[in-house]
């Protein structure tokens, strides 16, 4: 058995750390010599992390043109503005929150990231649909194709997040 904090090899019945003291999991865990390199932020995580940085971005952006877009033609229909900004809303801004939340939570290295990645893009997709739906601008089956998509890719990352030998050394599990 290995030591998470230092890598040291224990026997696989110690409870403690014969180097450093720490308590050892009952499981075998990986030795951080093997994995150097899993220490930094790397491969997928760094993708993932630009990615968001990205979505970030890209979402503000798209929010603030799409309110600038209507508002020309909403002039003398307030209540029409008042909708479609808060469907552009409910579309754009949970997108923007969970960049934030999920790039925190690698940035910080919060151990229950599969469960923020997870709980916090549901939340967040099912509010864009919404968006989506009130603003009436796509047919119904491209809103159900987008949530199928949305599902595989929650179900595909937060399997990653959990099984990834470079998540689990990152973040120390």
């Amino acid at each position: 058995m290995y030591c998470s904090k230092c890598g040291s090899q224990n026997p696989d019945h110690a409870v403690y750390c014969s180097v450093c003291g720490t308590p050892l999991q009952t499981f075998p865990s990986i030795p951080a010599s093997i994995h150097p390199e899993y220490r930094n932020l790397g491969g997928w995580l760094l993708i993932i992390t630009i990615g968001l940085s990205f979505g970030l971005f890209g979402n503000i952006v798209s929010f603030l043109s799409s309110l600038a877009n209507i508002m020309p033609y909403y002039s003398g229909y307030p209540t029409a503005v008042a909708h479609d900004a808060f469907a552009y809303l409910l579309s754009y801004v949970p997108t923007v929150i969970t960049c934030i939340v999920v790039l925190t939570a690698i940035l910080k290295r919060n151990k229950s990231i599969a469960s923020i990645y997870t709980n916090s893009t549901i939340i967040s997709n099912i509010l864009s649909l919404i968006g989506l739906y009130m603003l009436d601008l796509y047919p119904d089956y491209i809103i159900i194709i987008s949530a199928f998509s949305a599902c595989i890719t929650i179900a595909l990352w937060t399997t990653y997040f959990k099984k990834s030998v470079r998540v689990k050394v990152y973040f120390d599990l």
